[in-house]
Parts: C-alpha cells; structure tokens; sequence
C-alpha cells in the first residue's frame, strides 16, 4: 500500500461551535424595580415636555408683545416725522407768502408810506437811523426779476401754495 492521504469519508460530522448548549429563554415579566424605573423615567420625560411647552408659549408671547411694542413705536415716530413734515410744509408756505410781490405792481409788503412825488430824499430804517437817499432818481422796479424768482420758487414749492398764490407767481 501506498503511502497516500485520503480526505475522510465524512466519518464525523462537522461540528459549528457547541451545539449541546443553548441559552435558557426566559419570558418572565419585568420585575417591579424595572416597571418603577420606567414610571419614573416617564414622568421624568412628561415634565420635560411641559417645561418645553411652557417655555415654547412664553417665547411665542414674549416675541408678540415685542413685536407689538416695536409696531406702537414705529408709528409713533411716523406719526412725529408726518407732524414735522406738515411744519416745515407750513413754514414754507410762510415764508412764500412772506416773499410773494404784492397783488399791486410797485408796492412794497407791509406798512408802507406813500411818497406822491416819487422822490427819495432819506430813507428811515426800523432802528431810527436816516440813510441819504440815492443820487438820482428812483429806478423802475425790476418786475421781470421778481416774477423770475417767483415763479422759480412756485416751481419748487406749488403743492403748498393754494391757488390765489399761485396765481402770483405765473408767467405773464
């Protein structure tokens, strides 16, 4: 006989780790400190969840009242900018007038002395003090500037200006 090597037959089965043992399976109930660990556990968890809500409403409550507040000053401070918006509209529409030619061609605003020879000899400031007159005689108003200027300014100011105002200051 020769010498030769042989696999086995298949004598002995193949044995995977050892089959003579398996685990005991144990389906007891849970035993009473596992059920009061989980009851705690849960109520631990519901307290969380309430913190978490009240802490989500006082959020949700404070941002609306900031929200509020932020909304009651803004409209104050357009109710304020608006109120100095219709200031300035007035002060503008004092100052037009103020500057506006009178309704006569020549006159002056406001309290005037009428000189029926058209001469000027001194002219008295508010203070009391007397200017010597000019040399010659007393130019022509220079209409064509002051209706100009005026209906320059109309330009710039006519949404403030009623009607007899603006009536001034158009183009002849």
């Amino acid at each position: 006989m020769q010498n030769q090597f042989h696999a086995p037959n298949n004598q002995y089965p193949a044995q995977t780790g050892n089959q003579g043992y398996s685990a005991p399976n144990y389906q007891e109930a849970p035993s009473n400190e596992l059920n009061n660990y989980i009851k705690v556990n849960d109520a631990k968890i519901r307290v969380m969840q309430n913190q978490i809500s009240t802490l989500k409403n006082d959020f949700q409550s404070s941002t609306t009242k900031q929200s509020n507040e932020l909304k009651s000053k803004l409209m104050a401070t357009n109710n304020k900018i608006d109120q100095s918006q219709n200031k300035i509209e007035n002060m503008f529409t004092s100052l037009i007038n103020h500057l506006a030619p009178p309704s006569t061609l020549g006159g002056l605003p406001g309290k005037t002395v009428v000189n029926p020879k058209g001469e000027l000899k001194a002219i008295t400031t508010g203070s009391g003090k007397a200017i010597d007159g000019p040399p010659g005689p007393i130019p022509p108003p220079f209409i064509l500037q002051q209706d100009y200027q005026g209906y320059k300014l109309l330009r710039k100011y006519e949404k403030i200006l009623d009607p007899s105002q603006r009536r001034r200051f158009e183009k002849k």
